[in-house]
Formats: structure tokens, sequence, C-alpha cells
């Protein structure tokens, strides 16, 4: 999204109007939210990909932390983390995927290879909340595979995960 049409989305939200910007690839984009520490952006209209930037802290120095989500059809998020100079940190260090034995409520090595066969991976929704620096994970398997096979599993998986920003990067609450 060129710099002016960045300026102008920021406007129409600030100005109450629901107006979307065309971006670079003849698609609409626009503001959804916007507080001192975060700013949500509809990357593409209806929702289909969703973005935020977010400040945190670390070791008392300001970071970016971007979460973009992409609808495949289930949501599913990515996370890229940033210094102040817009350099990107490598995000293993910062932040490790989940894997499916992450998602279980409780591991069972049994039932792991029918989970598998009904959910290859979870997808997630990302949302990073700066204020408390809490990371959350929203499956959104449900959407992905069929209701049957979402029946079976849903009460062996969790429905959400939550990282803490730590100085040493994303910390996995318990």
């Amino acid at each position: 999204i060129p710099k002016m049409k960045r300026l102008d989305m920021l406007d129409y939200f600030n100005s109450g109007m629901d107006r979307p910007s065309e971006n670079l690839l003849g698609g609409k984009s626009r503001v959804l939210a916007l507080t001192p520490l975060k700013i949500v952006i509809e990357e593409t209209e209806g929702g289909g990909v969703l973005s935020s930037v977010s400040l945190g802290k670390v070791n008392n120095d300001t970071v970016y932390i971007v979460t973009t989500d992409v609808n495949l059809p289930a949501r599913d998020g990515s996370l890229r983390v940033y210094n102040r100079d817009w350099k990107q940190l490598v995000t293993g260090r910062w932040f490790a995927e989940p894997t499916l034995e992450t998602w279980l409520v409780k591991k069972d090595r049994k039932t792991l290879p029918d989970i598998e066969n009904a959910v290859p991976f979870v997808p997630a929704a990302y949302d990073f909340d700066p204020e408390t620096g809490i990371l959350t994970l929203t499956s959104t398997v449900a959407d992905m595979i069929p209701a049957e096979d979402y029946a079976r599993v849903k009460d062996l998986l969790r429905p959400t995960l939550q990282y803490k920003l730590t100085n040493k990067g994303f910390a996995l609450r318990k």
C-alpha cells in the first residue's frame, strides 16, 4: 500500500468512515482498529488477509510484532518480530510454531495417530495484545476439516494457546 494511501486509510478511520483504499494489487484495504500501541489492517476486502502491527518491549527496547492471518478458508496466522530499525529478528528464536502435540489437551501416544489422521496441522488466528504482552492463538481447525472428524477430536485439542513476550522471546503459558 503506497504511503499516501496508508495516510488516507488513517484519515478515513479517524473520521469514522468505512471507506477502503485501493492497494497496489488492485484490491481494497482499510484500517479496522487503531490504538497507540496497535493497528489492525484488512489487507483484502472481505477479511481474506488481516494484519496487525503492535509495539512490544524487550530488554527495555521497542520491537514491532507483526501478525498476519490468511483465510484459507480456515484462518491461519503467522508472526514476525522486527527491531526498531525494521530488521526482522530470527522468528524461530522468538517464537516456535506450535506442533500438533502442543495443541493436545493430554499427550497420549495411543490417540496421536488418530488425531494426526484427522488433523494434519492446526491452523490458528493470531492476536497480540501489546498491553499484556500476550500472543493468543485461536484454533480454527473446525473450519478446515469435516464436521464428523472435528467432533471426534475437538475435546482432545485446546481451543487456544497463549504465549507471553519475554526478553528471550515468546514463552508458552501453561
